[in-house]
Formats: structure tokens, sequence, C-alpha cells
């Protein structure tokens, strides 16, 4: 039985055969002691000076233990799984039963936003949908109340709140809630009242404390933008991904001309290959079956550029994928080409920098060519901020404590990010040429003095490949086979001296127990 102190973790992926990988994730329980350790927050402040804010060397360690474990080769499943059982979490009753003691009093409150969109070929949102869920560990003695203050628009100038309390803001936008659901542990009367979330938090439990919606404006510009084109010329494929991510800046704390960038990290962008193709992406090795990599070719930087002068060196051949950063592969448990990044933009880097990734082949007369074409392309980043939503934690106070003023705060944003990227399927008379006609075009259409190549024909169609052998057998006829004869009968005397087949009888007398 699910109880409110387990929780999942994030999907990964785990070794399944010889071919790929699988989803995983785990339901676990967390434990955490308290042990002697420094943090890296009381390592910032150390470096920054601010020697009477270290706090004592104590740090919360988790110790989990891993109940279950799930797998599944579809990601979206897996994602809906998650998805019932976080909800089924949320709504699970939990109190604080204890009142323990700790050297070292903590508050950690964390903000997730997590917002989807799906942008057509042109570079416009099309539909869009967005969700803030708050969550909180506790580690304080006794039984005290925590009142979480928000930028809630209701709560606009009129929110009354110790200076102690006060925790740095990124922004100071005001925003309108929607659908709001909370935990059990929240006083909902005294929400609706002063605007404050108010709750007795269960003791070293990381729950959600409450969701809601937000409506995010059509025309903010997108923190990464994704061109997807795939080319056709013939029997020539091309598909080319361009990756740029925008300036998203954020002010200081406590100072007007210190800004900072807010990258893009962890970045996955999954381009779909069709079935036919993808032995194309696969290669034998000693110990199965493994993916052709990427080679990391950044424009403008050319190796052994003396000994290509002096003609020491020939030109590099070009291979099959080639990206200007990060690395990327075909992933059988997506069925796609995948492109992974650690960041964009790159420390030390400006934004508005197009990265790219080129992979060419060249299709031979048995490989097919798919009717239609799966029209998205997904892509997954994560932002070190809640830059969707722009919520903000504005205060965190601990009522009914002994001493509330050693009491640590933290409060962490993260922005988790899904888009679908409509794909633009073009034909061409040669890849280095511009696209002329979409796919939807004839195949011997003319425009001008330029005349679109015939598309590709494998030598063999599937249908008529069935149709005329129905299948890989050998049929034999009556003669070869030898046929029985209609007359014969189960009561003649003599069946046993016309089986074809010996029959052996094995006595079991004997080996019995």
């Amino acid at each position: 039985m699910l109880q409110a102190c387990y929780s999942l973790s994030d999907i990964s992926l785990q070794a399944y055969d010889v071919y790929g990988k699988i989803h995983t994730v785990k339901l676990q329980h967390v434990l955490y002691k308290e042990r002697v350790g420094i943090r890296p927050g009381q390592i910032s402040r150390l470096m920054e000076g601010h020697i009477t804010k270290y706090g004592m060397p104590l740090e919360h360690s988790a110790q989990c233990t891993v109940l279950l474990k799930f797998g599944c080769l579809n990601a979206a499943d897996l994602a809906s799984f998650v998805t019932t059982v976080e909800d089924v979490l949320f709504r699970c009753p939990a109190r604080r039963e204890t009142t323990p003691t700790y050297k070292q009093d903590e508050v950690q409150v964390h903000c997730y936003d997590e917002y989807c969109a799906y942008v057509d070929k042109n570079n416009v949102i099309k539909d869009q949908k967005a969700r803030v869920r708050l969550f909180c560990l506790a580690f304080v003695t006794g039984s005290p109340f925590l009142e979480v203050g928000l930028n809630d628009l209701r709560r606009q100038g009129k929110e009354i709140v110790r200076r102690k309390d006060i925790l740095p803001m990124y922004t100071e936008r005001w925003i309108r809630f929607e659908n709001l659901e909370f935990h059990n542990t929240v006083e909902q009367d005294y929400f609706e009242k002063e605007n404050v979330v108010r709750l007795q938090p269960p003791d070293g439990c990381f729950f959600e404390v409450m969701r809601f919606r937000v409506r995010p404006p059509k025309n903010r510009e997108k923190p990464l933008s994704v061109k997807c084109l795939m080319k056709i010329a013939g029997s020539k494929i091309e598909i080319r991904l361009e990756a740029m991510a925008a300036a998203q800046t954020q002010r200081g704390r406590g100072a007007s001309e210190s800004i900072r960038q807010i990258p893009c990290e962890d970045i996955q962008i999954r381009f779909p290959i069709p079935e036919a193709w993808i032995y194309l992406f696969r290669e034998e090795r000693h110990w199965g079956v493994g993916s052709v990599h990427a080679k990391v070719r950044r424009p403008g930087k050319v190796k052994n550029l003396k000994d290509r002068l002096m003609g020491a060196m020939q030109t590099t051949d070009s291979s099959l994928i080639e990206v200007a950063i990060g690395e990327a592969k075909y992933e059988h448990v997506y069925r796609a080409l995948v492109w992974r990044i650690p960041r964009l933009p790159e420390k030390h880097h400006s934004a508005y920098k197009r990265h790219l990734l080129l992979c060419r082949f060249e299709l031979s007369s048995f490989d097919l060519m798919p009717e239609t074409f799966l029209p998205t392309c997904d892509v997954e980043f994560t932002m070190p901020l809640a830059t969707i939503s722009n919520t903000v934690v504005r205060s965190v106070g601990v009522e009914q404590h002994e001493d509330s003023d050693r009491v640590e705060k933290f409060v962490r944003y993260v922005a988790k990010c899904q888009y679908k990227f409509e794909i633009d399927y073009v034909q061409c008379t040669e890849l280095d040429a511009d696209p002329i006609s979409a796919m939807t075009c004839p195949a011997e259409a003319t425009m001008g003095d330029i005349t679109v190549p015939t598309a590709h024909q494998a030598a063999f169609q599937p249908e008529e490949v069935s149709a005329n052998h129905e299948g890989y057998r050998i049929d034999f006829t009556k003669e070869e086979v030898g046929a029985t004869r209609q007359d014969d009968s189960s009561s003649d005397d003599e069946e046993d001296s016309k089986h074809k087949m010996p029959i052996i009888q094995i006595d079991m007398k004997g080996y019995g127990y």
C-alpha cells in the first residue's frame, strides 16, 4: 500500500538486451539522518564572507531504500504510470506524529515548473499548457507551523511578514493561480482568508504541498528553438537539426547591475526514424549490436590544418552523423535519432548561436520509402529557474518554534520543458540546393527549368511478395508427401504393422520413489 513517505525517482535508462535499453523508475522510501558534513550552500556563503550565516557543519543525508522497480519499453506508458502514482501519493494522508530534536533546523521548498507546447513549422506556438508543483522537506524541532508566501496576485499589496522571513526574489511579478489543489496538511481555510500556505509538515518527508495551473503568454520568446528539416532528393536523404538558445537572464541578488544567464540544461532532441531505415544506424560489434555515434565537428575549426595544406593528409570523409556540440546516436528505445547537449548556451558563450546536426545517407534498391512520416520531433530540457510561470517563494516563516532565527531556509527552482516541433519534409533536386516543393507535390512535377528527381522506388514491393509467395514456406504435392488412405480405421488388426513411425514404449516400473 502506498504511503505519503514514499517517492518516485526520475525516469532513467537501463541496459535491457543487446539491441538497446529500457525505461525504468523506482518506488523508494527515503530516510534522512543528521550527520557531520558541509552542504554546498554553506560553502558558497563561506566564500562570500558571510561567516555569521555559515551555520553548523551538519547535513541531513538521505538513506534510500528501493521498494519496487518498474520498467517499460514505451516512454509514454511509463510517464502515464508515474503521473498516476504521483496523484495517489499527493492524496495520501500524512501528519506529524513525532516531535524530534535537531541540532540544525532546516526547511527546503522546491518549486517545479512543468511546461508542454506544440510548435509548427513557422516556429509559432499553437498549443501550450503549464503547471506548477510545490514540494517541501522540513527538519524542524518540535511541532511548528510553516507559512509559505507566494507571489499570488490576490496577495499583492496585502502581505505582512517579518523581515527575517523574506527570501531573495528573482522577479517582482505577480501571477494568477488557477485550479488550486492542496495536500491534506495545508489549512485551506487559512489560505482562503490570508492567501498564505500554512501547514504542519511531516518530519523528514519530501512531499508535494500544492499544485496549480498558470496561463503563459503566447508571444513570449522560447528559451530553446529547434528547426527540424528532412530533405529528400531521389534516393538521397538529409536530416538537418538546428538548435538555438535565447538569452534568458536573471538579476543577481541585491544588485541591479549583476546579471547572470539562465541556460538550458540536459537537452534531448529526438528525431523519429522510420522502421525500414533503422539498420542504417546500427553496426555490429564484438559484444552485440551498437549504434553509430556522431562525430563532433565545430564550424571554423580544422584539425591538422598544416598537414592538409602541405598535402600530407587527405580531406576527412563525411560521416553518417555530424554534430557541432554534444553527442548524437540512434537509440532503439525511442526509435529515434537522439541528440544530447549538456548545456546551451555554453559557459562563457553568447546566446543566439546556431548549433547544427547533419545526417546524410543514401537508400539502396532494397530500402523502402515510407508512405507517411511522423509529424513531430520531441525536445526536452530543464532550466535552473521557474522561468515559465514566474512563481516566486517570497517568504517562509516558522511559527511556534523555540528559536526560529536559527532555521535555515532554502528554495530551489526548476523548469521542466517539453516541446513538440513540427518537422518540415521537403523534396529538392540536390541536398545542397534549396527545397523547391513539399512532399505532397507529385514526384514528376516541374518548376520552371528545374525538374524534381524521381522519388525513390524499391526493387520490390512487400504486398506483391506476400501475395505471390504467401510467406516463406515450401508446398509439396500429395504424391511427394504421400496421401493417406481414407478407409483407414483405428480398429484394424494390422494397424500396428502399417505405422510409418516406430512406437517405443518405456516401462517405468521400478523408477518410482
